[in-house]
């Protein structure tokens, strides 16, 4: 890269706390991008393994390495690294996960095209710790699927993203230090009212999934801070009958909701939506029916008052069933 260039067109960002294991092929993912402006902030968070001799392997011009002499913990790192970063985009990668080769180049060319667009991700194929592909992550790829996807989970894969530094800059947004294992998830809720989001649907990331990362070893506190960003982010947007959503995720938290409480949740949303107009209709009504259809051909066993109420929800949601799936509702009815 040219010493000369002030502004590079893109930062990337890694933080890297005890991450020996993998950080090799993480770093080297990066430099084989087919994209080369950018500038590689590589901040070693207080780690105690073989990290920092890993990283002072490579030398590459690109790459700007920060030392946190004591560990400061994820969230603080991140904020760092978006503080000290120049480029028009800020990609996130993991040490952990590999970027394919050409990730940045069709991102960055997306973004481009697309100056609507401030927060964009891919799809990804996840691997385990022996690099062997294990399954898939697909999400929504337009902004209204994402919009309405965020009230219940993330749908943007963190270390897929790349997203326009100057929107966090005139925001003053940063990740939110009290949601230590879903800051991202936190941060795209506030996001998502001052810039349009979408997902490449295209595979450019390989996301690991291993028994010590932080979405495995934290999943109880994750699930506790999902329902508090998610409850947020509906007040945030407007939602007005608030008493009936802290309900319905207070008997999910304690699995303690039977399946016609489902039922009428979804029937409850559904006629709140038409009322408020909070979410494109469209969307909002297609992905609703396709839970709620899952939700439904999920359960074991089905009473009758239960089968007949399922049957008239299906109806109001004009939902054609196809043969193998009325096969299926009538097979749970018999097995009651």
């Amino acid at each position: 890269m040219d010493q000369n260039v002030v502004t590079p067109v893109l930062t990337v960002l890694m933080p890297v706390y005890n991450a020996s294991v993998f950080l090799q092929d993480a770093i080297q993912s990066v430099l084989n991008q087919t994209f080369i402006e950018y500038e590689f902030i590589i901040i070693n968070d207080g780690s105690s393994d073989d990290s920092e001799m890993i990283i002072q392997r490579f030398q590459d011009g690109r790459i700007r390495y920060v030392k946190n002499e004591v560990n400061l913990k994820l969230i603080k790192t991140l904020n760092l690294g978006l503080s000290l970063a120049k480029g028009k985009y800020v990609a996130r990668i993991d040490a952990d996960d590999i970027c394919l080769p050409n990730r940045f180049e069709k991102q960055i060319a997306f973004l481009e095209n697309h100056p609507e667009i401030g927060v964009l991700g891919s799809y990804a194929s996840i691997i385990d710790e022996y690099n062997q592909q294990i399954g898939e992550c697909i999400y929504p790829t337009e902004h209204d699927g994402i919009a309405l996807d965020l009230v219940r989970y993330n749908p943007m894969i963190h270390p897929s993203v790349m997203l326009r530094s100057s929107i966090l800059k005139e925001e003053s947004l940063f990740f939110d230090e009290r949601f230590v294992h879903a800051e991202d998830y936190e941060l795209w809720t506030r996001l998502i009212s001052k810039t349009k989001f979408a997902n490449l649907p295209e595979k450019l990331l390989l996301y690991r999934k291993h028994s010590s990362q932080i979405s495995s070893v934290h999943t109880s506190e994750q699930l506790i801070l999902n329902k508090q960003i998610s409850i947020n982010y509906l007040k945030q947007i407007g939602w007005k009958n608030m008493d009936a959503i802290t309900w319905y995720f207070s008997l999910i938290e304690n699995n303690n909701y039977t399946f016609e409480d489902g039922l009428m949740f979804y029937q409850f949303i559904y006629n709140e939506n038409r009322n408020q107009k909070l979410f494109s209709s469209k969307i909002f009504e297609n992905q609703l029916k396709n839970r709620f259809l899952n939700y439904c051909l999920g359960h074991k066993t089905m009473t009758l008052k239960n089968y007949k109420l399922v049957r008239k929800m299906m109806e109001i949601f004009f939902i054609e069933l196809t043969n193998k799936q009325k096969i299926s509702l009538i097979l749970k009815l018999v097995r009651n």
